[in-house]
């Protein structure tokens, strides 16, 4: 605390230096270069800020900051972005300690980092960045924190999966909430083509939330899976009601030419095909090798997919 007082010594004002300084800059007076710390007294004179660089900081001291960092230990962390130490410096390509503070959820410590100019976007090997390992691990208050700082929300791994795609991979709703609010792209996705809403096909809450933010409801993966094809072959008929109602394209081939109802019916999901056709899908269009959804729920003995398809099939 920097004490301000008159020549008569009555305190006039007490300022706190760290709110007006970042962490490399410090106040000296010019007359003699002497720099002013909190210990010190003011008098007169000119002062100006100055800028410091970085100590050389040794592997020990860049990693007693990472571990730190990694533990939530805001106080080390303080003391040593006081030095001033380079917030990312580390060895062997391991995460930056912006990184482990975001994985595990240290909103104080990460503050801090941020606030000593670490590198918000810094990845990992894997092409993870501090806000995609947030949204993995569900730290909606580091995630709010990054986003607020301007990291990258569209950044992805080195596989493609960018932040809102874990987020919604790890049914992360709140997480998936705010990336959206920050305008994430909503239909980028993995080199396969797998997208947020491919993802998250299983689970109703964040499906909802990708259709109301206007995700890409048809857009296919390389083999042609759409989000209803994921829908349909594993049973979420929940799901599958939802895209229905979203207008999704009951009838959308996959490259082999199986549809949403084909897969249905291949893998017994009774109530999936039952949605299907009250929502008139084509009961009748074949795979490219010519066989139709009666015939694969046939084939593989789905005794009841059979007899719903073929009671629909001839008539009411």
């Amino acid at each position: 605390m920097l004490q301000i007082r008159a020549v008569s010594g009555e305190d006039l004002v007490a300022i706190d230096l760290a709110q007006f300084l970042e962490f490399r800059q410090r106040l000296i007076f010019l007359d003699d270069d002497v720099v002013l710390d909190d210990d010190a007294t003011l008098r007169p004179g000119e002062v100006q800020v100055v800028r410091l660089n970085f100590c050389p900081a040794s592997k020990k001291q860049v990693t007693a900051l990472r571990d730190a960092a990694r533990s939530g230990r805001a106080v080390d962390v303080d003391s040593i972005l006081q030095r001033p130490q380079d917030p990312d410096a580390c060895f062997f390509d391991r995460p930056s300690p912006l990184f482990r503070a975001s994985e595990h959820g240290h909103l104080e410590v990460a503050r801090l980092l941020l606030e000593a100019n670490a590198d918000k976007d810094k990845a990992a090997s894997d092409g993870a960045t501090p806000l995609l390992v947030a949204a993995r691990q569900g730290e909606l208050e580091v995630v709010a924190l990054l986003l607020e700082a301007r990291a990258d929300k569209d950044k992805a791994k080195n596989d493609g999966r960018t932040p809102l795609f874990i987020a919604a991979q790890h049914r992360h709703l709140d997480a998936v909430r705010l990336l959206l609010e920050a305008n994430a792209d909503r239909d980028r996705g993995m080199q396969d083509g797998t997208t947020p809403l491919h993802i998250a096909a299983g689970h109703l809450d964040v499906v909802r939330l990708l259709l109301e933010a206007k995700a890409d409801k048809d857009k296919s993966m390389q083999e042609g899976f759409t989000p209803l094809h994921i829908a349909a072959r594993c049973g979420h008929s929940d799901v599958v009601r939802l895209l229905l109602e979203a207008h999704a394209d009951k009838d959308r081939a996959m490259h082999n030419g199986a549809t949403p109802l084909f897969v249905a019916a291949q893998d017994g999901r009774l109530d999936v095909v039952r949605l299907l056709l009250e929502a008139n899908a084509d009961r009748d269009k074949a795979t490219h090798d010519g066989t139709t959804p009666l015939l694969a729920a046939v084939q593989d003995a789905h005794s009841e997919v059979a007899s719903l398809l073929s009671k629909r099939g001839h008539g009411p």
